[in-house]
């Protein structure tokens, strides 16, 4: 997509839709076995040129081309068309209203109508007219090959009706088939070879001889500057070459000189080019030609050394690549426990948050205990695995810094809690930098912020109409502001902006010491009790009765859930340090939004920024998807046998998962599809998720903390089991270490490698 982006393709222009590779070419088989070459394309040739019949047609036609004003080429049709994007989404809205503008108010023939991936790849290898490349939705979206919307496409000269899209074998379900697709163009295999690919596409063999070597020249049109319109005098020629124009995409080759003459930004612009790395909005504006692009990328946008924040910038969650660490597999095997400290409180520990990175000013490990101590645990960076497991208490003497990951540093928060409401890790919540902590629960209906340096409450911060039952934040760097949303009995999810700079909750109406929500959600009939979000997207996740992580320097939202059946969002900044509310208070903060709709206390909330949702649930009641400016969109009802949601923990690649009571798990779409359903016999009290969304770790009364796979809720591995219930987890920042909180006030530290069950390592290895 960065390589569309720059290139100047867009979402916005069907003419210049975001073009993706076909990588698949085995559509018949029952099972597909990513490990096999020969189940991948030739990425070296276009799309034209994989079968040698077809490409000796091709070949022939160019070599053989005669007329005066028609230069040669290979193809008369194009990779990237409106129609032939409208043809790929004509199941989806807007798409469909857009086909029949394109075809005078009706659909195409049946047998023209995208109806079958095995079919449209054999169209693909056998017509001569069509030599179509795929666009993104087929690696993301499942809901384009479904007629949710019952369209009458009509029948087929076979007499069959043209209705769902018709999958490969290998494929169980539309998100089956888009996540195999994905793991296929995400494989070491593709990666190997995809340049030849954006060669083709975007580089030095779209013109000239060496696109006839590779025979990739298409109709002289569709490239830009062929012809001058502006000198042009034969009007109706004129319109003909427009209504051309209007439905061929242009080749990448002159498109980016155009966009350099259209959108180039000066070098003095206020946008930087630290800015554009980060935002790939403006990265279209650096439009160079092709043979000089990737120099001017390396030159202009990469990260200084010297940059404070340059190490801080992860483009992509970390992906579990055999390529990558493949010197640990000759390593010595770690133990699953590499350390266990014993609090002196003996409390159980509920909540635990890592916050480990380097950059972070004090890289260490939060502990809250159901007494109410936290303690902020030191991460030692420089630790070496060691082979056998490191016992650590309170009362120790902290002279093992070297051989252990954590030292430990206990402060008390506060006993003012409500006695109704029972601490659990979903009752705080803590900023990107480990300085502050919010926590709810409080008598007066009350979430508080404090300072994790002294203890203090820097901010109480009031809105709902009863006890604040959850809270979590949205995804942020350090000293950036972030969305806090909270959960509440009186059935709301509310929306609060914390600032970085007031460090506190500002509210929609400007006021620290009143902030207002930036918006109320609705929707629960019970209280909330676990939020999330997801800011990138804008989705607020919370669940009735029944966090996100962020980035550094980055401001995240905070969700909290309340008795008082609402959900509030906030707003936490890192400039401020503090929430912020509506009001610009950080006093009195009022949240962004309060979200509505629960008749019944909220009991848990999640966020996905990333999408701008909320989700959240209630006793007794559903779970409503809000966005973060309090629209509700939709409900995810609870399937047989499942009656109050209790977790939710959201991904970032868009699904959902619910934990009810009776020990029921389900994995929900986006769009709120039930994809899975799986009973566990443990009382399950804590479920987090790996950062690429693709491993499950969950723990529960039985003391066994299990990683299961995402997509199909297996079970993969379970550790030894412990001597007490696991309350809380927490994965550190890069990916090696599982933290678990025990109901004796144990901390233990797990070694954890998603890689072992990684299926390319499988296959392999």
């Amino acid at each position: 997509m960065y390589l569309n982006t720059i290139a100047g393709r867009t979402y916005n222009d069907l003419n210049q839709y975001p073009v993706f590779p076909w990588v698949i070419v085995n559509y018949e088989s029952e099972e597909l076995d990513l490990s096999q070459p020969n189940n991948f394309r030739d990425l070296s040739k276009p799309i034209g040129a994989l079968n040698p019949t077809r490409k000796a047609f091709f070949d022939e036609r160019y070599e053989t081309w005669e007329h005066d004003q028609i230069p040669p080429f290979h193809y008369g049709t194009h990779y990237s068309t409106a129609a032939f994007t409208l043809n790929w989404l004509i199941r989806v809205e807007p798409f469909t209203t857009m086909f029949l503008n394109l075809q005078g108010g009706k659909f195409d023939h049946a047998d023209r109508t995208f109806s079958s991936v095995t079919q449209a790849w054999k169209s693909c290898q056998r017509d001569t007219s069509d030599v179509k490349e795929l666009i993104p939705e087929f690696y993301c979206l499942p809901e384009m090959f479904v007629n949710h919307n019952g369209f009458t496409f009509g029948k087929q000269d076979d007499g069959s009706e043209v209705k769902d899209i018709i999958l490969p074998p290998w494929a169980k379900n539309p998100e089956d088939f888009v996540r195999i697709n994905r793991m296929a163009l995400e494989s070491e295999f593709v990666s190997c070879q995809l340049h030849h690919w954006i060669d083709l596409i975007f580089g030095y063999k779209q013109r000239g001889p060496e696109a006839v070597r590779a025979t990739n020249v298409f109709y002289y049109l569709t490239y830009e500057g062929s012809v001058n319109l502006e000198t042009m005098t034969d009007l109706v020629m004129k319109e003909v070459y427009n209504m051309v124009f209007l439905f061929h995409s242009y080749n990448q080759w002159d498109l980016l000189p155009y966009l350099q003459r259209k959108c180039q930004l000066r070098n003095n612009d206020r946008f930087s080019h630290e800015r554009c790395i980060i935002h790939g909005v403006f990265i279209v504006s650096y439009s160079y030609n092709q043979r000089d692009l990737l120099p001017y990328l390396r030159r202009k946008c990469q990260l200084r050394n010297n940059d404070r924040f340059s190490h801080e910038r992860e483009p992509h969650p970390p992906r579990s690549s055999v390529m990558h660490l493949t010197p640990m597999m000759f390593s010595t095997v770690q133990d699953d426990v590499c350390m266990i400290m014993k609090f002196l409180s003996n409390s159980p520990v509920c909540h635990v948050a890592a916050n480990t990175h380097p950059a972070v000013p004090v890289a260490a490990v939060t502990t809250i205990s159901c007494n109410h101590n936290f303690a902020i645990n030191k991460w030692n960076n420089n630790y070496q695995q060691q082979g056998t497991p490191s016992n650590f208490s309170s009362t120790e003497k902290q002279d093992t810094q070297v051989k252990l990951p954590m030292e430990m540093d206990q402060l008390l928060v506060m006993n003012n809690f409500d006695e109704r409401i029972k601490a659990k890790h979903t009752s705080f919540i803590t900023t990107a930098d480990n300085r502050f902590l919010f926590a709810c629960g409080f008598w007066d209906k009350s979430f508080r912020l404090f300072s994790t340096e002294t203890a203090k409450i820097l901010q109480v911060v009031h809105g709902h109409f009863d006890v604040v039952t959850c809270v979590a934040r949205s995804e942020c760097n350090l000293n950036q502001d972030c969305y806090v949303i909270t959960g509440s009995k009186d059935c709301t999810v509310m929306v609060w902006m914390f600032t970085s700079r007031n460090q506190a909750i500002i509210g929609d109406n400007g006021s620290m010491e009143h902030p207002t929500p930036k918006a109320t959600l609705t929707g629960h009939e019970t209280e909330v009790t676990c939020v999330a979000v997801l800011a990138e997207l804008g989705l607020v996740f919370s669940g009735s009765y029944s966090k996100s992580e962020c980035n550094l320097n980055q401001d995240c939202y905070v969700i909290t859930g309340s008795k008082d059946c609402t959900v509030m969002v906030w707003m936490f900044t890192s400039r401020n340090q503090a929430i912020i509310g509506d009001n610009g208070s950080m006093e009195h903060p009022t949240p962004k939004a309060t979200l509505t709709g629960h008749e019944t206390e909220v009991t848990c909330v999640a966020v996905l920024a990333e999408l701008g949702l909320v989700f959240s649930g209630s006793y007794k009641g559903p779970c409503l998807v809000h966005t973060l400016n309090g629209d509700l969109l939709r409900s995810l009802e609870a399937p047989d046998g499942c009656c109050t949601p209790e977790i939710i923990s959201v991904s970032r690649e868009a699904f959902v998962l619910v934990k009810f009571d009776q020990g029921q798990i389900c994995n929900y779409s986006i769009n709120g599809r039930l994809l899975q359903r799986v009973s566990h016999k443990d009382n399950i009290q804590t479920i987090i998720l790996s950062r690429d969304g693709q491993y499950i770790m969950l723990g529960g009364n039985s003391g066994v903390v299990e990683v299961w796979r995402s997509h199909d809720l297996n079970l993969l591995y379970t550790y030894p089991p412990c001597d007490s219930s696991i309350l809380s987890l927490a994965l550190t920042h890069d990916h090696k270490f599982l933290l678990a909180g025990l109901g004796t006030g144990c901390l233990l530290v797990f070694n954890i490698d998603f890689n072992k069950w990684h299926h390319e390592y499988q296959e392999r290895y």
